[in-house]
């Protein structure tokens, strides 16, 4: 009765890391998403800037007011990525903690196996 109660605490506990592991993933995919649409954010920002800084100064007004939106996304980048990040930290710890708890029932699961006489896998 306690091996099969293991055995189904083993089992949760892959579902666990599995869906943690799914959300890791998930989290970094959008990190690397962010990356690159800031690169290409840069770009344009960069290369106006650099046309700002040669044009008269009634000019560079319409330049601002170009560049506002790009700055106000690369803006939203750097918010979206610093949540990520945490967002990233907590689950790499979750993620741990989890594959820590299926170590210890697995290792239950083992001696439970020897002290039944069985081989362990």
């Amino acid at each position: 009765q306690r091996g099969q109660l293991l055995g189904m605490r083993l089992q949760l506990q892959e579902q666990r890391i599995t869906a943690l592991a799914r959300q890791l993933s998930d989290v970094q995919q959008q990190l690397r998403a962010n990356a690159q649409a800031r690169a290409a954010l840069l770009g344009p920002l960069k290369m106006f800037a650099a046309m700002k800084d040669e044009t008269s100064l009634d000019k560079a007004d319409g330049f601002n007011a170009f560049l506002a939106p790009l700055k106000g996304q690369l803006a939203a980048l750097d918010k979206s990525d610093a949540e990520l990040k945490a967002e990233e930290t907590s689950l790499t710890g979750q993620l741990s903690d989890e594959q820590s708890r299926w170590n210890v029932f697995n290792s239950q699961i083992e001696e439970l196996e020897r002290s039944a006489g069985k081989p362990v896998r």
